[in-house]
């Protein structure tokens, strides 16, 4: 008789329980999404807040362009010509009076003289002077004068035809002494609008027999 050959039989049987691949249960699912759903919102929030700081920022940086534009054009048209500086009054070879002749520029606008500063330096004094009817009024002072004015507007430089004068008295600035020979001074002047000129004045070597001089 023949040896019976044991065969496992690998079927499910009724009431076996069939179990499929390991993985993620529906309540880890629902633990993901709200998870993916949070980060999408933090990342939402983040990038409106950053867009909104780069609005402000840009606001801000179109402003500052502006005004210093709007600084930059006033500067540029506040432009003054120099004509002629000379000195003048002459006496011990001193000079008690200098002279700056001014025109407006062709690319300027109309600049009213009553309202520049001037720096002065030198040679052995540091100052600021204002503008005085009568510069011999007071220390720290300039006067002006008017050689052309076809539009009568004096003081009001308006046209490259204006011939204005900003006068200094060194003896009332030093208090009794002018510019001697060989003397040198450097001026700043400056408009309401902040634009600057800077003018060099360089006194001759000698002023023996000279009534005035160009400087």
């Amino acid at each position: 008789m023949p040896y019976a050959t044991d065969v496992t039989d690998d079927r499910p049987r009724r009431g076996d329980r069939i179990c499929g691949p390991s993985g993620p249960t529906r309540g880890t699912s629902g633990q993901v999404a709200v998870g993916t759903l949070v980060i999408f919102i933090a990342l939402t929030l983040v990038a409106v807040a950053t867009a909104a700081v780069l609005f402000d920022t840009a606001g801000i940086l179109q402003s500052q362009a502006s005004d210093t534009g709007d600084d930059t054009s006033s500067r540029l048209s506040d432009r003054l010509d120099v004509v002629a500086t000379t000195g003048a009054n002459i006496t011990d070879r001193e000079i008690k009076e200098v002279e700056v002749v001014l025109a407006d520029s062709p690319e300027g606008s109309s600049v009213d003289l009553r309202n520049v500063t001037v720096q002065w330096l030198g040679p052995d004094i540091g100052t600021t002077l204002v503008h005085e009817d009568n510069a011999a009024a007071g220390q720290d002072t300039f006067s002006t004068v008017s050689y052309a004015d076809p539009d009568g507007t004096f003081p009001l430089l308006t046209s490259t035809e204006d011939r204005y004068a900003l006068r200094f008295e060194p003896g009332v600035v030093f208090g009794d002494s002018g510019l001697t020979e060989g003397d040198s001074v450097d001026l700043t002047l400056v408009t309401p609008s902040g634009a600057t000129l800077p003018i060099r004045i360089s006194v001759p070597q000698s002023l023996a027999g000279k009534d005035s001089v160009e400087l």
